[in-house]
């Protein structure tokens, strides 16, 4: 087993086995390890140093027990790998804004403008992008691993090359 602080500041033993958990980076400061344990969530903080340069397409971290504010040095390896879809044309839906004339009971007329979905060609591929990050944490100053973390996040997005009048 090893042994954590949590958010409060509390350690708590973590047993051996698998555990479903998130990682989350809520800011250049710190991380979260969340870990549900014995039926109940857990948040675990690790603190990054300030000035630390951490990877965001690829590349290694090591971050000692103090740093981190933890019982062990963390060992970080993100992988990022692209994948490009092949070129599609096709038809979207889309949204234009045109003046239009409005007048009152009045007879009194003002300029206005007004939305209107029409459609559009468009030509684009997809990217899908996958990261997978491994922690390791280590009996701090030696290369001992007491636990291995790891997490993948897949992300498709739309590359538009062409997108033509909305009409």
């Amino acid at each position: 087993s090893i042994s954590l602080k949590d958010k409060d500041g509390r350690t708590r033993e973590i047993g051996r086995g698998d555990h479903s958990g998130t990682i989350v980076f809520k800011s250049k400061k710190r991380f979260y390890l969340k870990l549900k344990i014995n039926g109940k969530r857990r948040k675990f903080e690790f603190r990054i140093p300030s000035g630390t340069r951490l990877p965001r397409e690829n590349g290694e971290i090591f971050l000692t027990a103090d740093q981190v504010r933890q019982n062990y040095d963390v060992q970080g390896l993100l992988k990022t790998r692209e994948k490009r879809g092949p070129k599609k044309w096709d038809r979207e839906f889309c949204t234009y804004q045109r003046r239009i004339k409005v007048c009152d009971r009045d007879g009194v007329c003002r300029s206005k403008r007004k939305t209107f979905t029409g459609q559009q060609d468009v030509l684009y591929y997809e990217m899908t992008t996958r990261r997978n990050l491994n922690i390791t944490l280590l009996i701090p100053s030696s290369s001992d691993i007491m636990a291995t973390f790891k997490g993948a996040n897949s992300i498709r997005e739309k590359i538009y090359e062409y997108q033509g009048i909305c009409s």
